[in-house]
């Protein structure tokens, strides 16, 4: 809880109602990036796709992974890589997509968040206004 004596109330419940509104809307982002990171780890390793699910840059980091050690293999005569640089291209993709839907909807949220709280304020204000 968010008590900060030399505020006003009504600052420190606006400062409340933002912080909550960053947790739906992170809540929400993680929800969809993890849904629709499922499709995108099909046929990923077990270690590799739960690295990938977990987020974004350890997507990434798992991608960039695949073609570093291809390249290393490519002159060394010999595969490290759990993914081929194809797959870890398509992963890289399916990671970027999912936060980007994901960014998409948390925004949809914390935008209808504030809109549920602005217009009974804004019919308030223009009452006491009458």
């Amino acid at each position: 809880m968010i008590d900060v004596p030399w505020l006003p109330p009504s600052t420190t419940s606006l400062v409340r109602s933002v912080a909550r509104s960053g947790a739906v809307a992170a809540s929400v982002l993680l929800a969809a990036y993890g849904d629709q990171m499922l499709s995108g780890v099909s046929g990923v390793p077990g270690p590799t796709a739960q690295a990938s699910e977990d987020g974004v840059a350890q997507a990434l980091e798992v991608a960039s992974l695949s073609v570093r050690r291809h390249i290393c293999s490519v002159f060394n005569r010999h595969r490290h890589s759990q993914l081929d640089p194809p797959r870890g291209e398509l992963l890289a993709q399916s990671a970027l997509d999912a936060f980007a839907n994901g960014y998409a909807a948390a925004m949809w949220v914390g935008a209808a968040t504030l809109l549920i709280g602005a217009v009974p304020r804004a019919y308030s204000s223009a009452r006491r206004r009458q």
